[in-house]
Formats: C-alpha cells, sequence, structure tokens
C-alpha cells in the first residue's frame, strides 16, 4: 500500500528477542548489546546499585506485565525518573529497546497504551534532557548543527548518542499508523510533560529559520515542544556531506568544540567509514523517520516542521546527497537520482524525500519550496515510485501539490513527463468512478429484482 511505504517502517537490526527481553527483566543491570563505550571500571559495580537507584523513584510491581496499561505506566515511571547519567544512559537504553524496540510493541492497542502511559512525553523527554546540555554551553540549539555537541562531562558522548538512536527509534515506531500519538509529539512541551525532576531549571531554546545555506533569515517563536527537539536534530548535520558524516572520528579523538560552520565543501575525496559516523548516520536516519511518520496527515505538525525551519534542511540534505562529491545542490544534471543500494545514505534519503511529500501535502509553503527545484521535483518523483516503466502508483496528494504548484510557478521550469504523471492520475480517477457507477447500478438492479420477486 501507497499509505505504507510513506509511513510504516522496518525495524531490521533494532529489533530484540524475546528471550534477551525477558533476562532483561530479571537483571535489569545485564548488558546484552555489548557496547564498547559502557567497558569501564563502573562496568564490574555490583548490579543491584543500578536497578536499585533506577527503581528507587518509583515503586514498579510486576514490569513483566507490560502488555497492561499499569505496566507500561510503571516502566514509564521508572525510564521518567531515572537521572540522565552515563551509569543509567546504558539502562534506559536497554529498557527502551526492550519494551518500545520494534513496530509490534508500539502499534494499535499496544501504542495507544505507551501513549496514556506517557511513554511519548517520557522519551522526547529524555530527547531534551541531552539537547539541553548542549544547549546551555553554545546558547541556542541552532548549535546543535555541528558534529560534536553531544554533552560532555558527567555524560559520556558514546552513551548518549546510542540512547537518542534508540529514543528515535521508538518515537518513530509510535508515530506510524496512530494520528493520536502523532498529535501527542506535536502537542509535547517540556513545561507541561509531567516531569517529577526539578532539579534542573526549565530552559527555551530559540530556534531560527534557516535557508538552504545555511544562513538565519529570522527568529520564530522560542520553546521546547516535539516538533523542535526533531528539528534541531536535522539541524545537528546541515552543511556537512554524508561522507563528513560517515568519517566522524571516534570519540576519544574528538575534540568537542563546535565546527566553524563555513560553506565550504566538506566532501571527502576518500571517505574511511568509522563506528561513530555510523551511528551519527543511524541518529540522522531515525530523526528522519519520526518526521516523516509525523507529518503523515497531520497538518498542524506539517506546518510547524515547516515553520522551524525543517523545509530547508531537508531539502538541502535531500539534493547534498545525490552524488559522491557533493557537487552544487543547483546544478542541472539530466538524470538526477537518489543513491542507490551500494550508499549508506540511501535509506536515509528515501525517508527525507517521504517526509517532503508528506508536509507537502498539508503545507502549501512546502509544495511551493520543492516546487522551486527541478530536481528535487524528479528525486521526489522517484521517492514515489514513478519512474517505473511497468505501473505508475497511486499518485501520492503531497507529490501532486508539487507538481501542481510547479505548473503555476513563475519560472515554470515545466517537464512534459510530469503533465503525463498529472494526466494519468486523472484517468484513473475517472475509471474509478465509473467503475463506481457500474457497482451501484449492478447493486441497484439487483436490489430491484429481488423486490420484484
Amino acid at each position: 500500500m501507497l499509505s505504507n511505504f510513506f509511513e510504516e517502517e522496518e525495524t531490521g537490526q533494532e529489533q530484540n528477542h524475546r528471550s534477551e527481553e525477558e533476562a532483561l527483566l530479571d537483571g535489569f543491570a545485564f548488558d546484552f548489546f555489548d557496547s564498547e563505550e559502557e567497558e569501564d571500571a563502573d562496568s564490574h559495580a555490583d548490579p543491584a546499585d543500578d536497578y536499585s537507584s533506577l527503581l528507587e523513584p518509583t515503586p514498579c510491581g510486576n514490569l513483566r506485565d507490560d502488555n497492561k496499561w499499569e505496566g507500561k505506566t510503571n516502566i514509564v515511571n521508572v525510564l521518567r525518573g531515572a537521572p540522565l547519567s552515563q551509569e543509567t544512559m546504558g539502562q534506559k537504553r536497554r529498557w527502551i529497546q526492550a519494551h518500545m524496540g520494534n513496530m509490534a510493541q508500539c502499534r494499535g492497542a499496544a501504542g495507544d497504551a505507551w501513549r496514556e502511559a506517557g511513554a511519548v512525553d517520557m522519551l522526547l523527554q529524555t530527547l531534551w534532557d541531552i539537547q539541553k546540555n548542549c544547549v546551555r554551553v553554545r546558547d541556542t540549539s541552532s548549535s546543535l548543527s555541528t558534529a560534536d555537541v553531544v554533552p560532555t562531562g558527567p555524560i559520556a558522548a558514546s552513551s548518549s548518542i546510542e540512547l537518542v538512536i534508540v529514543a528515535l527509534g521508538a518515537l518513530r515506531d509510535l508515530a506510524c499508523g496512530s494520528a493520536l500519538n502523532r498529535e501527542a509529539i506535536y502537542e509535547f512541551s517540556y513545561f507541561g510533560c509531567n516531569n517529577n525532576n526539578n532539579n534542573v531549571p526549565p530552559i527555551n531554546i530559540a530556534t531560527q529559520h534557516m535557508n538552504l545555506d545555511g544562513d538565519s533569515s529570522h527568529d520564530v517563536p522560542s520553546g521546547c515542544g516535539g516538533i523542535e527537539i526533531l528539528v534541531a536534530f536535522i539541524r545537528r548535520y546541515h552543511l556537512q556531506s554524508w561522507q563528513s558524516i560517515l568519517s566522524m572520528p571516534e570519540w576519544e579523538n574528538t575534540k568537542m568544540s563546535p565546527l566553524d560552520g563555513s560553506h565550504e565543501k566538506m566532501a571527502l575525496k576518500t571517505t574511511t567509514i568509522t563506528h561513530r559516523g555510523q551511528r551519527e548516520l543511524r541518529l540522522l536516519t531515525n530523526a528522519a523517520g519520526v518526521i516523516r511518520n509525523v507529518s503523515h496527515s497531520t497538518p498542524r505538525a506539517c506546518l510547524k516542521l515547516d515553520q522551524y525551519g525543517a523545509t530547508p534542511l531537508l531539502i538541502w540534505r535531500l539534493l547534498s546527497g545525490q552524488d559522491d562529491n557533493n557537487d552544487d545542490h543547483n546544478s542541472t544534471r539530466e538524470e538526477p537520482h537518489l543513491p542507490d543500494a551500494s550508499k549508506p545514505w540511501r535509506e536515509t534519503s528515501f525517508r527525507i524525500a517521504c517526509a517532503l511529500i508528506n508536509m507537502a501535502e498539508r503545507c502549501e509553503q512546502v509544495a511551493m519550496a520543492c516546487a522551486s527545484n527541478a530536481i528535487l521535483i524528479r528525486l521526489l518523483i522517484e521517492a514515489w515510485g514513478g519512474t517505473s516503466k511497468k505501473q505508475t502508483p497511486l499518485l501520492h496528494l503531497g507529490l501532486a501539490a508539487v507538481l501542481h504548484a510547479a505548473k503555476d510557478a513563475p519560472e515554470h521550469h515545466w517537464d512534459p513527463d510530469w503533465q503525463i504523471i498529472l494526466d494519468k492520475e486523472v484517468e484513473r480517477k475517472r475509471v474509478a468512478q465509473l467503475k463506481e457507477m457500474e457497482r451501484k447500478a449492478r447493486l441497484l438492479s439487483s436490489v430491484t429484482s429481488s423486490l420484484q420477486k
């Protein structure tokens, strides 16, 4: 189904086996994921110390009964009450991965139960707790566009990024197929998230609307809602090529200072993929997945995503990733294509393209922004599947909005192939209407004949 293509996610390596989950509940501090960043002197401490420290804020009861609302509430309270420290981040990550680590645990009735238990607020609160440590040092969330903004000191950079990856993955799955969960992400606010930890004063972040070159055009309302938090993770990698992300130096070799933000090309002729670079790309991929799912048939979220600068950030990222050397994204190549299967950023690019199409359906400004670039339109058509020579899929309303905006644009860089797509959709609707009329006529004839008997 086309709607699933623009919303559903495959979980792949993020899924957990049931046996691991059961063992995790038996011994909270046991590490089943063997992350190297947590192999330190503290790893040999008494597991009971970590277990009791995390359970202390809220009595838990039977955590195995997580299929019921009460069990999920207990789990959320434990995760919300745990302080953000190097010792607890690995444990929080494993709990989130065990209970919200795949689609089956987050969709349908299970997803509704997690929302009612406060899981959406807890996940966004966790992301914000990590972000605000960066904000304190670097003033505004625009600093999150740099590579090395994960807080240092008591919080280990590698541990925090793993927690962010898992939390974003859970939000992505919760937002899939649930309008109420998407609204919950939109409605989230730091001041209204029922946070019981008052040891950290509230902080507002001032986000800025950014153009394709990364310049701030004007300020937008400050806040720390769910949409702003998601956009900050996209802005984190702005103006960095795919190769630059993948070749980020490992944590022990990284100087935790922001990049200068210059507009020079950062692509590498020879890319050395590091473990950290792979995790950074996974973070960006999960963030794009959340935005794609949140923007699905959610007008308010689409408008706010555009308001906080997501549109130019996503457009720049999609255009800059279309070739290895990060050539000028305004170049007019004859046959632009999304990355092929050999590129590690292929999945990220498709999620970003689908996010833009979803946003264009509900936000006219996004449709107009996408329509202003012919190469971008071709990439969106490819993501939709319109380049297939066999059967053209049902035209997505967001892509239709982009094509109509391009047709009405003053510069009118119109491609005849785009008109063919629109004409096919008109014909498809006409045929569908005729079939529906025939079906109703047959039904009426059947009812009439049965009454006459």
